[in-house]
């Protein structure tokens, strides 16, 4: 029988700056390209028992999103949200590979809060890194 096409997220980690966030969830949201509209005065209406004939074309332009995600946290480690842009990489452990495979960027840290401060809790940072530039992925081996 074949492996499913999928994996665990167990291990996803988020680098940039030399700060490392061990991820508890993240989620990479906002990869999207236009939809350029191409209707004009001359495209043809829909048929009988059809619909819709607005026509478009895909943009060339792809906007790499963000990361966004919660992660452990300790205030020794100062997140880098003043920092400049820099490299991001997102690393994903891959079921019986020998290396992980990762997905490489650069962005910066828009925003990030510190949740879970009480008694007996975990130390987490709700964290949003905004990507800048194309992904480049490496595939786990």
């Amino acid at each position: 029988m074949a492996s499913p096409s999928v994996d665990l997220g167990s291990g996803f980690a988020l680098t940039l700056s030399g700060f490392t966030m061990e991820a508890l969830n993240a989620r990479w949201t906002g990869v999207e390209r236009e939809a350029v509209d191409t209707t004009h005065l001359g495209t043809a209406a829909a048929g009988a028992n059809t619909f819709g004939n607005r026509t478009f074309m895909a943009g060339r332009m792809v906007n790499p999103g963000q990361i966004e995600g919660s992660f452990h946290f300790t205030p020794d480690d100062e997140p880098p949200i003043e920092d400049a842009i820099t490299t991001v990489t997102a690393t994903w452990p891959s079921t019986g590979a020998t290396t992980a495979s990762t997905w490489v960027a650069q962005g910066f840290m828009q925003s990030f809060d510190v949740d879970g401060i009480g008694i007996d809790e975990k130390m987490v940072v709700n964290a949003v890194v905004k990507l800048t530039s194309g992904v480049t992925v490496t595939a786990a081996t």
